[in-house]
């Protein structure tokens, strides 16, 4: 009998995993068990959770069942009801370094708007630095530090905040207020109101794009047969034309006439 002996290069059939949706799921528990898990460990360590008649039940079947009640009640509160109960739950650091990062996506939330020339710089630079110096005031602020199960949970029909309807309802209304807002924020960029750099008047995308014809005509008719120019908006109506042979030019947008001196 000969037997086969496998080419070391030869490609073996790949073990077939599970599909991507029943993946998901699986990682969707974990995630949930894992949340659980940590709730009840916030439950049993809060105050007022020991056993007797102040506390908890006694015994360990009926602390169990009383743990899972307590992280059915916390995840059936709404999400701002969950909010308030975790930023009392944290100390002072990290309070404050949650409020640095609503600082640092502000930053990131008006590059869009400064792109479009609906925001300027400084009005990022104002919003970053009221927001951190808030970040020790709300850090210092009561309420003390107390646990998220410290005060008594209402006990809530139905399974968690989430998967209910007003749940379904505030997420469509989120998503569409998102697009609107998307839509809106488009249209700014492309036509609507804006202010440049120096606060001197409109300047969005449509605008730079309509200065910049002019000015490439007024370069065109100044310096015939010069190669395309680079331009740098330098605030205002004010363009400056870089040519490739070293030239260089400034242009009032507003007027389409260039500046003295001019070097072609």
């Amino acid at each position: 009998m000969i037997g086969v002996v496998d080419h070391p290069h030869a490609r073996r059939p790949r073990l077939a995993g599970p599909p991507r949706g029943e993946r998901l799921r699986r990682e969707r528990t974990a995630r949930d068990l894992r949340r659980r898990a940590a709730l009840e460990r916030d439950a049993e360590a809060g105050p007022g959770a020991g056993p007797g008649p102040a506390g908890g039940p006694v015994g360990e079947p009926a602390r169990a069942a009383w743990r899972r009640r307590q992280a059915d009640a916390y995840l059936a509160l709404p999400p701002w009801a969950r909010a308030w109960r975790t930023w009392r739950s944290w100390g002072p650091l990290r309070r404050a370094l949650a409020v640095l990062a609503v600082a640092i996506a502000w930053t990131v939330a008006a590059l869009p708007l400064r792109a479009g020339g609906i925001a300027t710089y400084r009005t990022s630079e104002i919003g970053f630095a009221v927001i951190v110096a808030l970040a020790p005031v709300l850090a210092a602020l009561p309420p003390r530090r107390r646990g998220r199960f410290a005060d008594p949970i209402p006990v809530r029909p139905g399974g968690p905040w989430g998967r209910g309807r007003q749940a379904l309802i505030l997420r469509r209304a989120g998503l569409g207020a998102v697009l609107a807002g998307a839509g809106v924020l488009t249209w700014l960029v492309a036509t609507g109101p804006g202010v440049d750099e120096h606060g001197l008047g409109r300047k969005t995308t449509a605008h730079h794009l309509a200065d910049g014809r002019t000015v490439r005509e007024a370069v065109a008719r100044v310096c015939p047969g010069a190669a395309p120019a680079r331009l740098t908006w330098l605030g205002g109506d004010r363009y400056r034309a870089d040519l490739p042979g070293g030239g260089r030019l400034v242009v009032d947008a507003a007027t389409g006439r260039p500046e003295r001196p001019v070097r072609c």
